[in-house]
């Protein structure tokens, strides 16, 4: 085990050395000159997320649209297949 009075020396001792320890004036400036360094440039691709989360909204209600429609006509379609071929089987070429 660690003597107790041992660690509290040490740490004294980094205390006193460590008192006139500060950032100097340009610090901050440097800090950000090189976060700026390392940030790559913006580019489309870098803009799709934040583009995406913008039109998500929009693609979901299109997508809510578009599939109450075809769930409306559905019956439509399939009663004009029906009458224009007597039968209850129509081939569709696409």
């Amino acid at each position: 085990m660690t003597d107790h009075d041992d660690i509290d020396g040490r740490l004294e001792k980094l205390t006193r050395a460590t008192e006139r320890v500060g950032p100097r004036a340009d610090f901050s400036a440097r800090v950000m000159r090189a976060v700026a360094e390392r940030v790559p440039e913006a580019s489309w691709w870098t803009e799709l997320p934040k583009a995406g989360r913008r039109l998500l909204p929009v693609a979901a209600l299109m997508a809510a649209l578009g599939l109450t429609w075809a769930a409306t006509n559905a019956g439509a379609v399939d009663d004009a297949l029906t009458d224009a071929n007597g039968d209850d089987v129509t081939e569709i070429e696409w």
